[in-house]
Order: C-alpha cells, then sequence, then structure tokens
C-alpha cells in the first residue's frame, strides 16, 4: 500500500534535498535511470515502465501543476533498493534513510527493513524507531518543546500489536480507495472482538507515519481530553504551527481541533492529504462528556484534504454524527479476505520449533495443520494469538488437533476448566489462592502491581502471586511503571474478550472471593498508593 503519499506535505525544497541525494548515490554505485526503473512500479497510461519519471525526480523536475514529482515511500523503497543492496556497513544505512527523510520526513528503515535492504549489516547495532514517526522527539530546535510535552509516545503499543502481523490488504485497499476518491471524510471499521482492529490501526500508523491516538482504556487513556491534548500537539508539530503551547481551550470541546484541521487544509496542495488514526472509539470514556456530543468530540464536519481512519467494536455503539464523507466497513469472521489472512497467519507460524514438534508429534503435515486451525479460529486472531501460544509451548503436547477448542469463547472455556479442575483434583490452591488472584485481575481495566495484588486478594506470599501469573501470561499484558522506589511491573487482561468472558462466570461472583468487598479494599489501596494520605 502506497500510502506515504497521504502525509506528503513538504515542498520544492526537500525534493531538491532529495533529487541531489538521489543523483549523489546512483552516480556513487553506477546505476542509470533504465536500471533504476526496472526496479520500481512506473507504469505509463498504455502499460510499460517509465526511465523518464527517474530523471523527473533526480533533477527536481514539476508536474504539468507546477509542483514538484512526490513519490511515494513504498516507490522510494523500490527503488533504492539496488542502491542499498550495494552499499556496505552504517554510511549505506544512513544515506538510505537521509533519501527516505529528504522526501517527505517520513521515518528511517525499521529492524526488518534493514535485514532486507542490508543483509550484510550483521556486526553493527540496528537502529529502531523508538517515537511517533513523524515526529522528532530530540529535535535540534527547541520551538515546541512545550507542545511536545503533550504528545503521547504509543510506540509501545504499536510494536506490541504489529507482531507477527500479516495481510489486511483489502482493508487497506478500501482506505486507499475512500481516500482517492473522496475529498475528505471518515473511515469507520468494525469488526468482532479479537478481529485485529488496534493491529490493523497500528500497522497503518507504522506504514504511514500518520497522526494517531489509542484509546487503551486499560492505561487510563479513554477520554476526550487526552484525545484533544494528544491529536492537536501532534498536528502544531507535523505541520510547523505557529503556537509555542496548548491554548486553555484545546480539550474543552472540538472547537481547537476544528480551526487547526481548517488551517492545515488551507496548506495542502491538491495532491496532499492529512489522515488521522483513532483506535477503539468504543473503549472511550463518555462520563464527562456533553450530552449529545460526538464521541472524543470528534468533529461533525472536516475541511477538504482530511480524513479520519478509526475503529470500534462491531457490537458497541458510540455517538457520532457525521455531517460529511463517510464509509463503515466491517471485517467480517466469515469473508473469504479475512480467512486467508488468518491462513497467512498460521503459516507464519510453522517456523517454530514448538509448532514443528507438535505437528510431527500427532502425525500430521504443515497443510492439514494450517488448514484445521483456520476453521477451528472462526476467522478470530486472538484465538489464534492463544491457541499458537499453546501449541508452542507444549500445552497441547498430548492433545490431538481435532481435540483442540473451536473458536474463542470455546477456548476460553476450555482453559478455565483445564486451570480449574487440575487444582481443585490436587490441592485445593484453585480455591486457596488462585482464583482470588484471576479475580483480582478481573476487577479493574488498570494494570496493577503485584503489591497491589497482595493487598486487596489477601494472598501474602508473593511466590503464589508470580504463579498464577506464569500460568496466565498468555492472557496478560505486562508493562512497568515508575514509583517511588523504582520500577514496577503492572499486569492487565490483554484482551477485553477474556475479561468480559471471565465477568460471565458465576465462580467469580460466588464462590470464595467477595467481589464487591475486593473492588472497594482495591479502590482505596490504589488511592493510597498513587495519592497518599491527603
Amino acid at each position: 500500500m502506497n500510502s506515504s503519499e497521504f502525509r506528503m506535505t513538504n515542498g520544492g525544497d526537500n525534493m531538491a534535498s532529495f533529487a541531489e541525494l538521489l543523483d549523489k548515490a546512483m552516480t556513487e554505485v553506477g546505476i542509470g535511470n533504465q536500471e533504476l526503473a526496472a526496479c520500481i512500479d512506473l507504469e505509463k497510461k498504455e502499460g510499460g515502465r517509465d526511465p523518464r519519471t527517474i530523471g523527473r525526480w533526480r533533477h527536481g523536475e514539476k508536474n504539468k501543476k507546477g509542483e514538484p514529482y512526490k513519490p511515494t515511500r513504498q516507490k522510494i523503497l523500490d527503488m533504492i533498493k539496488p542502491l542499498c543492496l550495494k552499499k556496505k556497513g552504517m554510511t549505506g544505512l544512513e544515506e538510505c534513510n537521509a533519501l527516505l527523510r529528504a522526501v517527505n520526513k517520513v521515518w528511517g528503515l525499521d529492524e526488518d527493513e534493514q535485514q532486507e535492504y542490508f543483509p550484510n549489516l550483521k556486526d553493527e547495532p540496528p537502529q529502531p524507531q523508538s517515537a511517533p514517526p513523524h515526529i522528532d522527539k530530540e529535535p535540534k530546535e527547541d520551538k515546541f518543546s512545550k507542545i511536545r510535552d503533550n504528545i503521547r509516545d504509543q510506540t509501545h503499543i504499536i510494536e506490541d500489536k504489529i507482531q507477527d502481523f500479516v495481510g489486511r490488504k483489502f482493508v487497506f485497499d478500501e482506505i486507499e480507495d475512500f481516500i482517492d476518491t473522496k475529498s475528505r471524510g471518515y473511515f469507520i471499521v468494525r469488526g468482532d472482538p479479537g478481529i485485529g482492529k488496534s493491529a490493523l490501526s497500528a500497522q497503518f500508523v507504522k506504514t504511514t507515519g500518520c497522526v494517531h491516538h489509542f484509546n487503551v482504556r486499560a492505561e487510563g487513556i479513554s477520554t476526550a481530553s487526552k484525545f484533544l491534548t494528544n491529536i492537536c500537539a501532534q498536528l502544531i508539530v507535523a505541520y510547523d504551527l505557529d503556537y509555542q503551547t496548548l491554548p486553555p481551550e484545546t480539550a474543552q470541546d472540538s472547537g481547537f481541533l476544528s480551526n487547526l484541521l481548517e488551517h492545515i487544509s488551507k496548506k495542502l496542495s491538491s495532491d496532499e492529504k492529512l489522515v488521522i488514526v483513532v483506535d477503539a472509539l468504543d473503549e472511550v470514556d463518555t462520563t464527562d462528556a456533553t450530552t449529545g456530543a460526538n464521541v472524543l468530540y470528534l468533529p461533525i464536519m472536516l475541511p477538504t484534504g482530511v480524513y479520519i481512519v478509526a475503529t470500534m467494536r462491531r457490537d458497541k455503539d458510540v455517538n457520532l454524527r457525521i455531517q460529511c464523507e463517510q464509509q463503515m466497513f466491517e471485517i467480517k469472521q466469515d469473508d473469504a479476505r479475512n480467512i486467508a489472512d488468518i491462513s497467512e497467519r498460521i503459516t507464519h507460524a510453522l517456523k517454530h520449533e514448538g509448532i514443528q514438534t507438535y505437528i510431527s508429534k500427532q502425525q500430521i503435515d504443515n497443510e492439514g495443520f494450517v488448514v484445521h486451525l483456520t476453521k477451528t479460529s472462526q476467522g478470530n486472531f486472538i484465538y489464534l494469538r492463544y491457541v499458537l501460544s499453546e501449541i508452542e509451548h507444549g500445552a497441547y503436547t498430548d492433545l490431538a488437533l481435532n481435540a483442540i477448542p473451536i473458536g474463542l469463547q470455546n477456548y476460553y472455556r476450555d482453559h478455565w476448566q483445564r486451570m480449574k479442575g487440575r487444582d481443585e483434583k490436587e490441592n485445593r490452591e484453585w480455591f486457596d489462592y488462585k482464583l482470588k488472584v484471576v479475580v483480582g485481575l478481573t476487577i479493574t481495566k488498570s494494570p496493577i502491581s503485584i503489591d497491589l495484588i497482595v493487598d486487596y486478594s489477601c494472598v501474602q506470599k508473593r511466590s503464589y502471586v508470580r504463579t498464577v501469573l506464569k500460568e496466565w501470561r498468555a492472557f496478560l499484558y505486562e508493562d512497568e511503571m515508575q514509583y517511588k522506589e523504582g520500577m514496577r511491573k503492572r499486569y492487565r487482561m490483554y484482551h477485553d474478550s477474556f475479561r468480559d468472558f471471565l465477568g460471565s462466570l458465576e465462580e467469580i461472583e460466588d464462590e470464595r472471593v467477595d467481589l464487591m468487598a475486593a473492588k472497594k479494599k482495591f479502590s482505596n489501596t490504589m488511592w493510597l498508593e498513587v495519592f497518599g494520605d491527603e
């Protein structure tokens, strides 16, 4: 998907810099327009490739509208690959990244791209991106230092979500077609829990470097104020707008955001687009929102050249009134294109030793394994995340392929019974402490430390708590937070669908655990830990 064209906002000076760098690199390695054109899809209207386009880029020529030619990021990558392969070491990598940044300020090569474009670069340390791709977190100038304080670095979310990412071309194509054919508007992606909506958002951001905001209720990122300050700050920095601080009204409503979008819209040339990604509208906390207001105070109307790509669960409704172009796109679990992506994800997992060990022991072949899991997944990627992990780590060693649970809910139920049944038969560890810890993890959607789990669950032995966390690691998201005593690990349920499943179980409510008392104790303990005795 050639989506970097969505965020090309620079003028001729950057293109001239790109042309100079490209000309120098081609001269150094002895590659001409014809050879380079063969490496990139530059189709003319009548078909075939046109090496003259390379010449136009090299010499900074302008199109019929008097604007510089602007290749997309993917075209740049395809074009400079033969240059990269003839370079060695960090010098070549730096030159490659310079070419990318010169044309449109997009980020340099990530680790996977470094391995592909510089296969001989093994002994030198990688240079992965640690900041949002469109924003320099350590600028040479201090012009936006106060503005940058409001930018939320969500790189950890993006990197987590795009692990083992595959496919989704059919969705990206729909988004690209909407942006190409509509002058502005909202593109809303809907789907069931676990179908990969957040992963889609993360991959889109990773690919395009666009302005973005991920709502994550578990991390307390779920309010309109957090969205507005984050997005407005990103826009100011990315488009070099004349603000040193955010005005007080930034987070009150959509007024300031709408003003920024109108201002940016007037600066965009005819082929420039501003795309904003907003993930998980269904996780937004609307408790303090004005009655009848759009979720996150999203603007009812978008100006020309401005697009918002958002995601939300199919079974949730949010208040969103739109008076401009819009498209709702639902990813259906039984869609043939979704099923093809599921198969590709399973095929990708065949490289793992634990998967091959299981296949060998069950005396099946790779194809049979892929076909069967594709069916049992019922088109759900979270199901694959859990089941493939269980297979890889030996949990299903003695379980026949046709005995693996079908569908996400059945998998949850099977895992619950396996954990509960094993401990009930042995020494009642399940009811003595394990259930209490699991319940503790369902009480809140926020990450909590072992100290808090110990305190309000009355499971005093940390070793017991760690045992449960280890056994349930496939369902947990782990992060670290700075406390007065230093960094501490915190844990929460990875996906809402599993928390919802646990919350529906009668024994969570009834057996051996006073849930309401635990909630009250949790609230008091959390308050004391964070705010003290104030």
